[in-house]
């Protein structure tokens, strides 16, 4: 790279520039793209609040020196970010090596670090896995500027996409300034959670019906862990979601208004209707086992009374054939031609009878 005058997010040039007002009607897209291969892109995107045309393909050293514009907001996204892209991090825009690094090494915990004009945040959302049954954490690193936001991430984030598309098309909050950009961006990977949402409603109903129809205790003991083990992620990551957007609305930054600090308020009061909506479904899942247990237990009662019932009922039954049955000469109606009968209705007797009794202390 040229040598050049560096530009840092920590420095004096943060202070010698002020934001300008974000009534914006036109933007400027500039959008520089270097990757080495298909899977590593670092996307450079700047916006211009004064001229009315876009260029495409410039050069990370000029989207470097647009920096020393107060009519620039920039915008640098990296895919799957390299060593080389780290040294660039801290080399080329002054961030903290350690808070790159942490970049670098995915399956952070989200949290939220201020240093002297910007911030480091790391956030969750969650997308759908490979098997399609289990969620799976999406995690999202950025620092936030007063004219600078710079993501990263592993693999493509659809709501990343979806502003990208956004600015081509010269439409989006893209163009009011990079702390309207950062709410785009973290209000979108907050919803990632509601289709996440509505699916667990969809499972745990389906759950419900399955109980009701009597299903397998197998299957449904299945259903039940996968259920749990997915809501207990979203209401995990949800709920340390939280203290990065708690700690958002009430920053001390200069170019975080009250206004934009009311959005970020907005974001953490949608993550605390996550945690909520996580513990109904967890309530949801209990609740149904208890009533698959309830079920269970009630078949087994049901089993139990009616092979007990038949037990008793066949207790003086076998007496009486068992003393008929001992091998003696002189035995009442032994020798009967009507004995036979008289034993089988005698038991018979003996059963109604038993069965009244067990009818009239409502036992069965």
């Amino acid at each position: 790279m040229p040598s050049q005058k560096r530009h840092s997010l920590d420095g004096e040039f943060w202070v010698a520039f002020k934001s300008p007002d974000i009534e914006l009607q036109e933007a400027e897209l500039v959008k520089t793209v270097s990757s080495q291969d298909n899977e590593t892109m670092m996307e450079c995107i700047a916006f211009n609040t004064v001229e009315n045309t876009w260029q495409r393909n410039v050069p990370l050293v000029d989207v470097l020196s647009r920096l020393a514009d107060p009519t620039w907001y920039v915008w640098v996204d990296v895919t799957n970010p390299t060593l080389e892209d780290s040294a660039v991090l801290v080399d080329d825009f002054h961030l903290d090596a350690l808070a790159v690094e942490d970049c670098m090494h995915p399956r952070q915990s989200p949290k939220l670090e201020s240093f002297r004009n910007y911030h480091f945040f790391i956030v969750l959302g969650v997308e759908l896995g490979l098997e399609q049954t289990e969620y799976q954490p999406v995690e999202l690193d950025g620092f936030l500027g007063e004219r600078l936001l710079i993501t990263v991430h592993d693999g493509p984030i659809p709501v990343l996409e979806t502003l990208k598309h956004r600015a081509d098309q010269g439409q989006g909050r893209l163009m009011y300034g990079t702390t309207a950009l950062a709410y785009e961006v973290l209000d979108g990977m907050i919803d990632s959670y509601l289709p996440a949402l509505d699916d667990m409603d969809a499972r745990i109903e389906a759950l419900e019906d399955a109980i009701q129809a009597y299903s397998s205790e197998a299957s449904l003991s299945d259903q039940y862990f996968q259920l749990t083990k997915a809501v207990l992620l979203l209401r995990r990551l949800s709920m340390k979601n939280q203290d990065v957007f708690y700690e958002l609305s009430h920053s001390d930054m200069a170019f975080i208004d009250r206004d934009q600090a009311r959005r970020f308020k907005d974001i953490y009061d949608h993550v605390v209707r996550v945690v909520d909506f996580t513990a109904h479904h967890q309530q949801a899942l209990q609740g149904a086992m208890q009533i698959q247990y309830a079920i269970s237990a009630a078949r087994v009662n049901t089993v139990v009374q009616f092979l007990t019932v038949l037990a008793t009922i066949m207790l003086p039954l076998n007496v009486i054939t068992g003393v008929y049955g001992m091998n003696f000469d002189h035995m009442p109606f032994l020798h009967n031609p009507w004995g036979f009968w008289l034993t089988i209705w005698t038991m018979i007797l003996v059963a109604l009878g038993m069965l009244g009794y067990f009818r009239s202390q409502r036992w069965i």
